[in-house]
């Protein structure tokens, strides 16, 4: 079958109808004179008008021949010659697209994908040309090459990442790069296993541009059964020196055998402390759990790991969490009676030391001099805010400090929502409700699930005998989370995020005209615990980073004059370029390349972690049907060349094998050459 590289041009060939219309034009019209006497006149011969026609219509044929062959020459003809590879074939572009994410590191799995795609350069003859395209997607080198030796070096080079990938993606980046190419034949080749997780996501499919070469996919087939950790880490998100910590793992059974007595273990800072075993069914999941007490404070990390399997790299799940060595908190009101019980909350009498340190003030101290000091801020029956304090304590709760604000009788509501709650809560202190006349309310609904309650109550079992409210403040608030509610639906406790620190609202009071709250048994864990939870760093990702995505960390803005830098899990140490941001400081890794632990210092100090996960979509080994393969990848031609069949073989019977066009244009330029010298000729007749 013949077909044209440029088809656009073959526009061209309406120039035949020129020498047509010159030849029409061009012809001498005869004139009748008479002449007085014809005698001395020759016969005119027949036989020489014949041979002067003949010659104009030769002249008219070869004139559009070589309109027609130069044409056609420019368009490239190519005829698709099926069989093997031959000396002469038409030029092909090729673009290889080798699957290397983390499922492709089953046991061999990436050496015979490897071996696949050295049998595609093997093939390539030295006047095509080839491009790499990796999944996951790397800073390589996209443009096409004609050297195979640097291809299979870079192909040689490659290992398997920890990373996913998205396959319809890498497809549609490959077809923009083939339209750019001027050769008959334009290829994908896919070397993977076909992980049918690879295809889901956006609806990538109707984002590959039109192509209309071929795509031949060399899939690897590899051991379907998995056991994996697809979730983890620490169940509790406050954590006290001393108290025992809930883990917890999900481990998926993605095989189709039951699994018995498979050992799962905790480690913390690289030491076993905690095992158990567990048995699955097949395409079934169980949440394991386990207590571990941290020997000290300050950054705990540890992972949770299972028995090898022929997929290691998710058998592993990674957390990290601060630990405070000592909380310290302010405690501020307008009288001292206002903080007297807070402090014993904080500082029960007898208990020889606790993680707290208190330091107490009055309003009219020079109380914004502590907040240097300070991780927590309890603000009993405060009166006014004035607009210095204001701007500090905003700057105080944006780089991470915490706030706890319990109402009274002295409060300026008018004050406080002009110089701070609306401006930088954003919430809106309203009326004060109740009369003290014998009515109370009681709690209505508790978050549960909140850090403040975690590992406090038995599951299943969560109750709260109530304290009894006379009066509170009405609160407006779009965006706030509601902690605790009143029976009649308004909110007791309310959260709000600034910046990178938290405020809680407490809409009533401890005063004795308030409430009963400070002599309830519920008034102390609430105090202790909303201190420790404010102390608590706001997570960037309360769900980790999974491997692929830059990694974030917010600090203060303290001596920006030390150097940054993360280590990675492997030891490789990599300088950060801080980015200052309203009063902190922004450090980003951009792609984190490896699961486990990340170490982020200023100098010699350690100032963060993170932990960093597969993702657990690739521990899903099941690959494609071949009718959603087709269905992903609509009117695109599909080739699928399994292990035991010849690629070189199957990949001839579809190319287009033999160009024309340099014979084409020496024959155009020969009937050019015809057509000059017999236009000579009859000149001189």
């Amino acid at each position: 079958m013949l077909s044209f590289v440029n088809t656009a041009i073959l526009l061209g060939l309406l120039g035949i109808v020129l020498p047509i219309l010159i030849h029409l034009f061009a012809r001498q019209k005869l004139r009748r004179i008479e002449f007085s006497s014809t005698a001395f006149l020759k016969a005119i011969q027949n036989q020489t008008m014949r041979r002067m026609k003949l010659r104009q219509m030769l002249l008219l044929v070869l004139r559009c021949l070589a309109v027609f062959l130069l044409v056609v020459a420019f368009a490239r003809p190519t005829l698709r010659t099926g069989g093997s590879f031959i000396q002469g074939q038409a030029k092909s572009s090729v673009v290889l697209i080798m699957d290397r994410t983390l499922s492709m590191g089953r046991d061999g799995l990436f050496e015979r994908a490897r071996a696949r795609a050295f049998s595609v350069l093997d093939f390539l003859n030295i006047e095509d040309e080839a491009a790499l395209i990796t999944l996951p997607s790397q800073k390589e080198s996209r443009a096409f090459s004609h050297s195979r030796a640097d291809l299979r070096r870079r192909l040689d080079e490659w290992d398997v990442s920890a990373e996913g990938g998205e396959i319809l993606r890498q497809v549609g980046d490959a077809a923009s790069l083939l339209a750019g190419s001027q050769n008959i034949n334009r290829e994908m080749v896919l070397v993977s296993d076909l992980q049918a997780t690879g295809f889901t996501g956006s609806d990538d499919s109707l984002q590959i541009p039109e192509f209309k070469g071929n795509l031949y996919i060399l899939p690897v087939a590899g051991d379907e059964q998995n056991i994996a950790i697809i979730d983890g880490g620490l169940e509790e998100q406050i954590l006290q020196p001393g108290s025992p910590v809930g883990v917890f793992a999900e481990v998926k059974n993605g095989g189709s055998r039951r699994i018995y007595e498979l050992l799962v273990r905790v480690f913390l800072r690289g030491e076993p402390v905690a095992q158990g075993v567990v048995s699955i069914d097949a395409q079934d999941g169980q949440r394991v759990r386990f207590r571990v007490l941290p020997d000290e404070p300050g950054w705990v990390w540890g992972s949770i790991q299972l028995e090898d399997d022929a997929l290691p790299l998710d058998n592993a799940y990674y957390f990290t969490r601060w630990i405070p060595e000592r909380i310290h908190v302010l405690l501020v009101g307008n009288k001292p009676e206002d903080l007297h019980s807070l402090g014993l909350a904080l500082t029960p009498p007898g208990e020889r030391r606790g993680i707290f340190d208190l330091i107490e003030t009055l309003h009219r101290k020079d109380w914004i001099a502590e907040l240097d000091a300070v991780d927590v801020v309890f603000f009993s029956n405060f009166p006014s805010f004035e607009p210095r304090e204001a701007n500090r304590l905003r700057r105080f709760i944006e780089e991470g400090g915490g706030v706890v604000f319990l109402m009274g009788d002295d409060v300026d509501l008018r004050n406080m929502n002009e110089t701070f709650f609306v401006p930088v809560v954003k919430v809106t202190l309203g009326n004060i409700l109740g009369d003290n006349q014998g009515g109370y309310l009681t709690f209505g609904t508790v978050a549960f699930d909140h850090p403040l309650f975690q590992g406090v109550f038995e599951q299943g079992k969560e109750n709260v005998r109530s304290p009894r409210f006379s009066r509170m403040i009405e609160t407006m608030a779009s965006s706030s989370r509601p902690i605790i509610t009143l029976g009649d639906g308004r909110a007791f406790l309310l959260e709000q995020t600034v910046g990178q620190g938290k405020v809680l609202i407490v809409t009533s009071g401890v005063g004795e005209t308030w409430s009963d709250l400070a002599y309830s048994t519920f008034f102390a864990p609430l105090v202790t615990r909303s201190a420790a939870y404010l102390a608590t760093p706001i997570l960037e990702k309360k769900d980790g980073y999974t491997v692929g995505e830059s990694i974030s960390l917010m600090v203060s803005l303290r001596d920006v004059d030390e150097p940054y830098r993360v280590e990675k899990p492997s030891g490789e140490e990599v300088l950060l370029l801080p980015a200052v941001k309203a009063d902190r400081v922004l450090l980003t890794l951009d792609a984190a390349d490896q699961p486990g632990i990340y170490r982020f210092y200023k100098g010699e100090t350690l100032i963060g972690m993170e932990a960093v996960n597969v993702d657990p979509r690739e521990s899903d080994l099941t690959p494609i049907s071949q009718d959603e393969l087709e269905a992903r990848l609509p009117g695109m031609h599909v080739f699928t060349i399994d292990e035991t069949q010849n690629v070189e073989s199957v990949v001839s019977r579809a190319r287009w094998g033999k160009e024309f066009w340099k014979e084409m244009l020496l024959l155009g330029i020969f009937v050019l050459v015809a057509e000059m010298m017999i236009a000579r000729e009859t000149k001189k007749t």
